[in-house]
């Protein structure tokens, strides 16, 4: 399959993810509209992660092996923040369960990932990698933060939750504004503008992720001791 067309499909189930992030973001949390359009969400994103393996192939089968180790990095903290934001609700009951060695062994993955991505961005001097390195490993640090921390909010679950949605939004935000809009709008596309769009999502990932702790667990801090297994 040509490159492009690829780029091309990933754009489109693109739109569907954008629409329905912001369908859940917009609905009162828990109805059945926000977990109709999280659903949605959820199967786009699996559809964005399953077009990234073929980009990786051609390019691989191109030579350009330092793209697809950046390209394989972009593919796992999406997946990883897709499975956060996922399990995080389906487990809220089973804290444990949630804990899993899958867990563990993707936020380790995740974690030396970005450390090798910051490696990498040193020595080739793009901040871009660097900045892209953060997301890694800020995310799993902070899973295995959740797996040591022994002082745990009864709303943990949702901390998790909107880590996973704070990242999601930087990846579909950011894939949008360097695909879709130069495909929509005569934008040439450029290393500059990529710089722009996706530093700029992360930074406002992270307001986001600020803003969701302040308004949705500020007013909820019971906490329960436990000995949180390893």
């Amino acid at each position: 399959m040509d490159y492009s067309a690829i780029i091309n499909i990933h754009t489109f189930i693109g739109f569907s993810a954008l629409g329905s992030f912001w369908v859940a973001a917009l609905s009162r949390k828990g109805s059945y509209v926000h977990r109709t359009a999280g659903k949605v969400f959820m199967l786009s994103m699996l559809v964005i992660l399953a077009s990234v393996i073929p980009m990786i192939i051609v390019k691989a089968n191109e030579g350009d092996i330092v793209f697809c180790i950046i390209l394989g990095y972009l593919f796992s903290i999406a997946a990883v923040a897709t499975y956060v934001t996922w399990f995080a609700i389906q487990k809220k009951k089973a804290r444990e369960d949630y804990h899993s060695p899958v867990f563990k062994i993707i936020a380790t993955i995740l974690f030396f990932y970005g450390f090798g991505i910051c490696i990498i961005g040193i020595n080739n001097g793009s901040l871009l990698q660097i900045v892209f390195s953060s997301v890694g490993l800020v995310l799993g640090a902070s899973m295995w933060w959740s797996v040591w921390n022994k002082t745990v909010p009864k709303n943990w679950y949702l901390s998790q939750h909107m880590n996973g949605v704070a990242v999601n939004f930087a990846a579909v935000h950011g894939s949008f504004f360097r695909f879709g809009l130069t495909g929509l709008l005569p934008i040439p596309d450029s290393p500059e503008l990529n710089t722009f769009a996706q530093t700029s999502m992360i930074v406002l990932a992270l307001i986001l992720r600020l803003w969701l702790g302040r308004r949705f667990l500020k007013s909820r801090k019971s906490t329960e001791l436990v000995n949180a297994p390893l």
